[in-house]
C-alpha cells in the first residue's frame, strides 16, 4: 500500500506544469510596499513628531519677538521638517537667498539659517518706517552698516527663540557666526553628507517670506534618545506654568449650605405670607467650590451682612470619609 501511494505521488508531481506555476502577474505583488533603504528620508522618521513640536513652539516664539522687533503683527507659520544631502540642497540656494552660519556650543556643531533676501529688505524697510513693499533689485548690493545691525537684530532674535525651544531637551547655546570670513559650505564634510532642514512661512505687513533653519544629521545622532524621550507636558516648565496660569484665571462657583429645615408636602402646602419658619444657622459650614467640598468656614456677620470665614482646607482623605 505504501509503494502504491508513493508512486502515485511522483505521478502526480511530474504531470505538474512547472513552468506556468512559476509566471506570476503584477497584480501578484499589489500590496507590496516598497521601502528605499538609500533614501535619507527614513532616518528622521522617529524623531519627526518631537521636531515637529519644537518647531511650531519655535514658530509662535518668532512671532512674538517680530511683534516686539517691528511692532507689526507678524504670522510664522511651520511647514514641514525634510532630510536631503547636502549637495542636493546646494542647488536648491541659487535663488535670492541669504545664509547665515551659527555654532551651537553645547554640542559643538553648526547650522546656519536661510532667509529670502527680498524678505530681509522688506523687514529693514518695516524697521525704519516704511512699508516693507519695497521691491528689491535684481543686483545684490551690500548692505550699510545700519542695515547690517537690524539684520542681526532679526538674527539674534531667531536664535534666541531656537536656543529656548530646544533647551527643553537639552543645554543649547547658539552663537552667531561670520559667513562672510568663513562660508556655510566649509561647515559640512562634502555634499553626500545628509542636513535636516525645517521650513518657516514669515508673513508681517502683507510682506511674505520664506525662512529655513538647517542643522547637520550627525549632530541628531548622539542626541537621539533625548529627543525619542521628549515629553511635551512633563519636560517644558514654561508650557506647564502658562497652562496653570491660565487655569487660576478660570472662575469658578461657590457655595454654602447655611441651613436645612425639614418640613411636610402638607406643611408646605400650608404656608401663607408672613409665616416665618425657625432655623438653626451651625456655627460651621462646608464651603463648595464648583460642587466639590474644599473649605470649612464660621458663619458670621459684618456690617449687618451675613458672611463666612475660612477657616480650614479640607483634604482629600477628609473628603473621601
Amino acid at each position: 500500500m505504501k509503494t502504491s501511494k508513493s508512486r502515485e505521488a511522483l505521478e502526480q508531481l511530474r504531470k505538474i506544469d512547472w513552468d506556468s506555476k512559476r509566471i506570476q502577474t503584477d497584480s501578484d505583488f499589489a500590496d507590496i510596499k516598497h521601502f528605499d533603504l538609500t533614501n535619507p528620508d527614513y532616518k528622521i522618521l522617529d524623531m519627526q513628531p518631537t521636531l515637529e513640536v519644537l518647531y511650531r513652539r519655535f514658530a509662535q516664539q518668532l512671532r512674538f519677538s517680530l511683534y516686539n522687533l517691528f511692532r507689526h503683527k507678524a504670522e510664522v507659520t511651520f511647514g514641514s521638517v525634510v532630510s536631503m544631502k547636502f549637495g542636493t540642497y546646494s542647488l536648491d540656494t541659487k535663488e535670492a537667498a541669504s545664509l547665515h552660519a551659527f555654532k551651537v556650543t553645547t554640542l559643538k556643531f553648526n547650522g546656519f539659517v536661510k532667509i529670502d533676501r527680498s524678505m530681509i529688505t522688506a523687514l529693514i524697510d518695516l524697521f525704519f518706517g516704511g512699508s516693507g513693499d519695497t521691491l528689491t533689485s535684481e543686483e545684490e548690493r551690500e548692505m550699510s552698516p545700519t542695515e547690517k545691525r537690524m539684520l542681526h537684530r532679526f538674527l539674534d532674535a531667531s536664535l534666541e527663540n531656537l536656543q529656548e525651544v530646544w533647551e527643553t531637551i537639552i543645554p543649547f547655546k547658539i552663537r552667531e557666526l561670520d559667513t562672510s570670513s568663513t562660508p556655510v559650505s566649509h561647515f559640512f564634510y562634502n555634499d553626500s553628507e545628509l542636513i535636516i532642514i525645517s521650513r518657516f512661512t514669515v508673513k508681517i505687513a502683507d510682506i511674505e517670506g520664506q525662512m529655513e533653519v538647517v542643522l547637520p544629521y550627525r549632530a541628531m545622532e548622539p542626541i537621539r534618545e533625548k529627543i525619542h524621550s521628549y515629553n511635551n507636558t512633563s519636560q517644558d516648565p514654561k508650557w506647564k506654568n502658562t497652562l496653570q496660569e491660565n487655569i487660576m484665571l478660570a472662575p469658578v462657583d461657590m457655595s454654602a449650605t447655611l441651613c436645612q429645615v425639614p418640613l411636610s408636602l402638607k406643611e408646605v402646602l400650608d404656608l401663607q405670607a408672613g409665616d416665618v419658619i425657625k432655623a438653626d444657622i451651625p456655627r460651621q459650614v462646608t464651603v463648595r467650590i464648583a460642587g466639590v467640598p474644599c473649605l470649612k468656614a464660621s458663619v458670621c456677620t459684618i456690617d449687618s451682612n451675613m458672611a463666612l470665614k475660612i477657616m480650614q482646607r479640607i483634604r482629600q482623605k477628609e473628603k473621601s470619609e
